[in-house]
């Protein structure tokens, strides 16, 4: 008869699957997290890029006026330089809900969630080494 402490047999069997299990899906669960960051830095990327590029495009539309036009802007242009500051202040707070939606539609994790999630992963994985220590 096989003895349930040498690892042997189908208690031996079951233990070394339920570690294989658990190895498996804490792998799963760190890839699942790390390609969340990944995704997020590279949306962040992009949408600074994109900027970048919208800012190009109206200066070269801008130097393409006819010299009157642009003149007769000049005082639109201090107003509007003003009206822009004050929004620019609401920016930061504007683009972080905008990213929170944006995150929700794709149904991808935020920081919090992904911290809820790790918090809750090392939970797990306390219960999983210890039922595998006791069984």
């Amino acid at each position: 008869m096989a003895d349930s402490k040498s690892g042997s047999g189908p208690v031996g069997q079951a233990q070394g699957l339920l570690a294989e299990l658990v190895r498996a899906t804490r792998n799963l669960t760190y890839a699942s997290i790390g390609m969340v960051g990944a995704i997020g830095e590279e949306a962040e990327e992009v949408y600074r890029r994109s900027v970048k590029r919208g800012e190009r495009r109206v200066r070269k539309i801008e130097e393409r006026l006819p010299l009157p036009e642009r003149l007769r802007r000049a005082p639109d242009a201090v107003k509007e330089a003003g009206e822009a500051t004050a929004e620019a202040q609401q920016l930061p707070q504007a683009a972080s809900d905008e990213w929170r939606a944006v995150l929700d539609r794709l149904n991808l994790a935020s920081p919090q969630d992904v911290e809820t999630l790790t918090t809750r992963l090392a939970e797990l994985e306390a219960k999983l080494d210890e039922l595998t220590k006791t069984a």
